[in-house]
């Protein structure tokens, strides 16, 4: 028995979002049976509709949102800051004896694609590469070193999906995205903001994100290896001493972005170029929202 009818005339109830108060409305209002269990989905960002894409009038099955990302796919910052953090959560066969607040808690459903960077150069590193620079003297070991980064560029190349149909049910493992189309030109995302006075990295808080807060890549998951390439310049600093140089990555291949997963490169510099790796965290930073579904 569905909470809209009764095993003999189920019948279907007409569930409809209200722009204005910003919440799912139906009449008449249903109260709790004690032995019926109950199935709660939510999603962020809430301008998404479920079901079809929003264009069914009635729709039986598993729940869903779909995702498209920004045209260019982040090649600008402002199509960077209208990149979404696609969030879910579902409770599936709820009692009401289980409490009538319903605890959810929301998962990440898309990958994050970040820059971070991290400098081994120190006054032993100038003294070791400034050597011949003329003018040029023995700096002390207690010399600050700082690094600036600028005019940062990534181009990414293969096949990335470009929008997505998510299955709010996540407690079902049969439930799988699925890509809707995909772009398969390169994307260059350029405009970030780099970085001006990075210091010697001696502890995990001095390495730094090359991107701003809204503007990082939020990019729909797949199996498909892309490759990345960085360009861009740095200036190295130690007092009235400075000297700039390119950054120009080899093609580094990223084997797949995984959902829920905060995936970086990370640039490392050294007395001798910049290093740069792929790598990745399996959780991101967790905020806690206290917020009452009414």
């Amino acid at each position: 028995m569905g909470i809209f009818g009764n095993d003999a005339a189920p019948g279907i109830q007409k569930v409809t979002w209200n722009s204005g108060s910003k919440v799912h409305e139906y009449t008449p209002l249903k109260g709790w049976h004690a032995s019926m269990k109950y199935a709660f989905f939510a999603w962020y960002p809430d301008t998404f509709l479920v079901a079809n894409g929003g264009n069914a009038t009635n729709y039986i099955g598993a729940p869903y949102v779909t995702y498209t990302l920004p045209n260019g796919i982040g090649s600008t910052r402002s199509e960077r800051e209208s990149m979404r953090d696609v969030m879910t959560a579902c409770r599936i066969d709820y009692l009401k004896s289980d409490g009538l607040s319903v605890p959810l808690k929301m998962e990440h459903r898309l990958a994050v694609l970040d820059i971070f960077a991290v400098s081994m150069v120190n006054a032993k590193s100038l003294n070791e590469i400034w050597i011949e620079k003329e003018g040029f003297d023995s700096l002390p070991d207690a010399a600050v070193v700082t690094i600036d980064v600028s005019n940062l560029s990534l181009t990414l190349n293969g096949s990335i999906y470009k929008s997505v149909k998510i299955p709010l049910n996540t407690a079902d493992d049969t439930e799988k995205m699925v890509a809707l189309d995909s772009v398969t030109t390169g994307i260059t995302c350029t405009g970030f903001d780099g970085v001006t006075g990075m210091l010697y990295y001696d502890s995990a808080d001095k390495r730094v994100s090359l991107t701003g807060d809204n503007e990082k890549l939020i990019l729909i998951p797949q199996t498909s290896t892309i490759t990345a390439k960085v360009t861009g310049s740095y200036t190295i600093r130690c007092g009235e001493l400075s000297e700039s140089y390119p950054i120009s990555s080899d093609n580094i291949h990223i084997y797949g972005l995984s959902e829920g997963v905060y995936h970086y490169l990370l640039l490392t510099f050294t007395k001798s170029g910049v290093f740069v790796q792929v790598a990745e965290n399996e959780t991101w930073i967790n905020t806690k929202v206290e917020h009452e579904f009414n």
